[in-house]
């Protein structure tokens, strides 16, 4: 799976879903050359240990990182399929039932077939009925499920990141980050944006009868220009 450096927590919500569904799976990082300018640092070691992959950490427009990727990707055999986190204890006793009334199937696959109506290879029509006609939770009972397990990827994906990731805004070199640095400030964030709002009021209801007036007299100018030159060239 591959992911860019700045959106690296986004994209591990994905990760970890892939990763439950015991496949083997390899982290590429893109855009690592942008690291020192966004003042970004990652221990990738930590990220290896607690993602159970291998991290490939990649510069597609420097062209930094391809040859150590290729060796992983070769030996993707080597990847760990262990999950990152046991989804079903958001509710251990629908997912027990569940493992039950299936006992040689992936949990997590049951799970996606249920909620996301999604179809996997090796699992035939008639199966996939009897999975779906385990639906005895209502949607919402089903959506709220979702959202739980979404909330408990991202805390797994924080934590990691916690002391896996280290951003510095201070040492960013990057001009965007330096603005947002500014704009986002607990105290100058709000006093810039009451400052565009004030220059938005003054734009609007005092500097704009500058050019308000210089339209009406442009217009008033072509009107009389029109009174004095039409009839003169119709002949009247």
């Amino acid at each position: 799976m591959v992911s860019d450096v700045e959106n690296l927590k986004r994209n591990l919500l994905l990760f970890t879903q892939i990763k439950d569904l015991e496949i083997p799976c390899l982290l590429v990082i893109n855009m690592a050359d942008r690291m020192r300018r966004k003042g970004i640092s990652l221990d990738i070691g930590f990220l290896e240990q607690q993602l159970e992959t291998k991290i490939a950490l990649i510069s597609t427009r420097k062209n930094e990182g391809i040859v150590l990727l290729k060796q992983l990707i070769s030996n993707y055999k080597e990847l760990s399929i262990s999950p990152c986190l046991n989804a079903s204890d958001i509710d251990p006793d629908y997912f027990d039932r569940l493992r039950k009334a299936f006992p040689n199937q992936l949990l997590y696959k049951l799970w996606l077939v249920i909620t996301q109506d999604v179809n996997f290879g090796k699992t035939d029509r008639k199966e996939i009925d009897a999975i779906a006609s385990f639906k005895t939770k209502s949607k919402s009972d089903l959506k709220r499920l979702q959202q739980k397990e979404t909330i408990k990827r991202y805390q797994f994906i924080n934590e990691v990141l916690k002391k896996g990731q280290t951003v510095d805004v201070s040492q960013a070199k990057d001009l965007r980050t330096k603005f947002d640095r500014v704009l986002t400030h607990k105290v100058w964030g709000y006093l810039i944006f009451f400052l565009i709002l004030l220059t938005i009021f003054q734009a609007i209801y005092d500097w704009s009868t500058v050019p308000m007036d210089l339209i009406d007299g442009a217009f008033a100018s072509l009107s009389e220009w029109l009174k004095t030159t039409l009839p003169r060239r119709c002949g009247y």
